[in-house]
C-alpha cells in the first residue's frame, strides 16, 4: 500500500543560501516571465552579478522546482523545474523553492503532482492577502500530502506522464501555428498592406464602412443566459439576451486592447466599450475586412490618454488593401479551410488533454 506524506517531508521547502561566491561573479537569473507554465521548464535568459542579487533575489540551484506562490501567476500553472546554466541561479521573490531531498522524491513525480489541477485549487483556497497580493504561504507545503510509492515506481510514473505532456504540448504549439494563419494567408495573397508589392486599390475606412459603439451593459446586470457578450476584449461575459441574430465585427472601443478586432459568434451582445461595424460597401466581403482591420493595427491609433480610448474619427482615416471581390471571397475560402483544420485539431488537442487528466488522476492513485 502507497503511504501519503506532506511534501515538506520529502523536499526542503525554501531552502536557505549556503554558497558564496565573489562579488563579480555571474548566476543565472529567473524572471517569473522566464517560467514557461506549458513547459514546465524554467531557463534564465539573462545573468547577473552575485552581489546584485544575493540579497534582494530568491536563490535556487539548477533541478529545484519553482512555484509562483503569487495570484494569478499559481493558478495559471507557473509551476517548473530549474533548467538553468548556473549550479546557483537566483529568480523573483515570487517563487517558492522546493528541493527533493535524497532519493525520498522523484523531481519530475513531485512536478506533475503538483501541477494537477486539484493541488492548484487547494493552493488557491490556501492564498492569505487580499486581493492581487495573494499568496500561497510555504505552510501549504507543510499540510499538501504526496503518494510515496518507492522511488523507481515514482520515476516510472514521471516518465509516462513526461511522454504525455511532450504530446499536449505538440498539440499546442500545432494549434498555436493554426492561429498565425490569417495573416500568412493574408500576406501571400495580398503581400504586405504598407508596401502594397502588388499595387492594389487602397482606400480609407471610411469610405468603405461606418461604426456604432455597443449598448451598455455591466457586469452586475449580465442575467444568465446563453448568449455570449463582447466587450474591449472579446467575450466578457453571457447574457440572457442578445443584439444581433448574425455575427458582427467587433472592435475594442476602451482600454489597453482597444483596437483589437473580433467576430462575434451568431446572438451576441455588444457592450459600449466596443465599436461594430453597421455598415459595409457592396464589394467589401466581411472575412477580409476583419482580417484587414487586424492587419491594420488598429491600436496604434488610439489616444494616449491614461485610459486609451479609440473612436471612429480616429479609425476612418486608416486605410486598407481593396482587391477585387473575386479574391476576398477566395481568401475567405482560404480562412474557412484553415478553421476546418483548427477545429479538427482542437478536438483532437481536447482527447489529449483528457487522456493527460485520466493519466495524471490514475498515476496518484496508484493505477498506472
Amino acid at each position: 500500500m502507497t503511504i501519503s506524506v506532506p511534501v515538506a517531508e520529502v523536499c526542503v521547502v525554501n531552502p536557505k543560501l549556503d554558497t558564496k561566491m565573489a562579488a563579480d561573479d555571474l548566476v543565472a537569473f529567473v524572471g517569473m516571465s522566464d517560467l514557461d507554465a506549458t513547459l514546465a521548464v524554467a531557463t534564465d535568459t539573462q545573468k547577473r552579478r552575485y552581489a546584485d542579487v544575493v540579497k534582494a533575489y530568491t536563490s535556487f540551484e539548477d533541478g529545484d522546482l519553482l512555484v509562483a506562490k503569487i495570484t494569478p501567476c499559481f493558478e495559471n500553472g507557473k509551476i517548473a523545474q530549474a533548467a538553468v546554466s548556473t549550479q546557483l541561479a537566483f529568480g523573483s521573490t515570487e517563487f517558492h523553492v522546493l528541493r527533493p531531498i535524497g532519493d525520498k522524491v522523484e523531481g519530475r513525480y513531485l512536478l506533475h503532482f503538483l501541477r494537477r489541477p486539484i493541488v492548484l485549487k487547494l493552493g488557491e483556497n490556501r492564498m492569505t492577502g487580499a486581493g492581487g497580493q495573494r499568496r500561497v504561504p510555504a505552510r501549504f507545503f507543510d499540510e499538501l500530502e504526496i503518494p510515496l510509492p518507492p522511488i523507481e515506481e515514482q520515476r516510472r510514473i514521471a516518465s509516462i506522464l513526461d511522454a504525455a505532456d511532450a504530446l499536449r504540448t505538440k498539440r499546442r504549439q500545432a494549434l498555436a501555428k493554426l492561429d498565425t494563419l490569417t495573416q500568412a494567408i493574408f500576406i501571400d495573397m495580398f503581400g504586405d498592406p504598407i508596401a502594397n508589392p502588388r499595387n492594389l486599390p487602397v482606400y480609407s475606412l471610411g469610405d468603405l464602412i461606418k461604426l456604432r459603439s455597443g449598448s451598455g451593459l455591466t457586469a452586475k446586470d449580465m442575467k444568465p443566459g446563453p448568449y455570449l457578450v463582447y466587450g474591449g476584449n472579446g467575450v466578457s461575459g453571457a447574457h440572457d439576451q442578445f443584439m444581433f441574430e448574425e455575427p458582427q465585427i467587433v472592435i475594442g472601443r476602451v482600454g489597453v486592447y482597444c483596437g483589437c478586432v473580433h467576430v462575434t459568434e451568431p446572438l451576441s451582445w455588444i457592450t459600449d466599450n466596443a465599436l461594430y461595424v453597421y455598415q459595409i460597401k457592396a464589394n467589401l466581403n466581411r472575412a477580409y475586412l476583419a482580417a484587414a482591420l487586424r492587419e491594420a493595427n488598429l491600436n496604434q491609433f488610439a489616444n494616449q490618454a491614461a485610459q486609451p480610448l479609440i473612436s471612429g474619427s480616429r479609425v476612418y482615416p486608416v486605410t486598407i488593401l481593396l482587391p477585387s471581390l473575386e479574391e476576398q471571397i477566395r481568401f475567405e475560402d482560404a480562412m474557412q479551410a484553415a478553421g476546418a483544420a483548427m477545429r479538427k485539431l482542437s478536438v483532437s488537442d481536447e482527447s489529449v488533454e483528457a487522456l493527460f487528466a485520466s493519466l495524471q488522476h490514475r498515476a496518484f492513485r496508484g493505477e498506472l
